[in-house]
């Protein structure tokens, strides 16, 4: 099977959404769906040298989330579980408090 990328389409990507639509839309699991929708969209973009994944070296693009088990993202769908925010290394968001980045 060839690999999967995710995206929402807009710029400001849900990728809760993205997740749990895929898992239900397309019968994928938690795993594939996070992993088309991080390390394989950054592929399908020609970025993933630099994003995507987890690596020294790339940009720091994360979000943390309240959940024990990966394996439930697909069902919380509509429910915020973002904790934290970071942009390149920066935390910009932590649990209703919101970081603007110093120039």
């Amino acid at each position: 099977m060839p690999p999967k990328a995710l995206g929402s389409g807009f710029r400001a990507a849900n990728l809760q959404m993205s997740i749990a639509l895929a898992c239900h839309a397309l019968s994928i699991t938690a795993a594939e769906a996070i992993v088309a929708s991080t390390i394989n969209g950054a592929h399908a973009l020609r970025r993933a040298a630099s994003i995507g994944s987890i690596e020294a070296g790339k940009s720091a693009d994360l979000i943390l989330l309240g959940v024990p088990d990966y394996r439930e993202l697909p069902y919380h769908f509509g429910v915020n579980l973002v904790n934290v925010v970071m942009i390149r290394g920066a935390v910009l968001v932590e649990r209703s408090k919101v970081k603007w980045p110093v120039p």
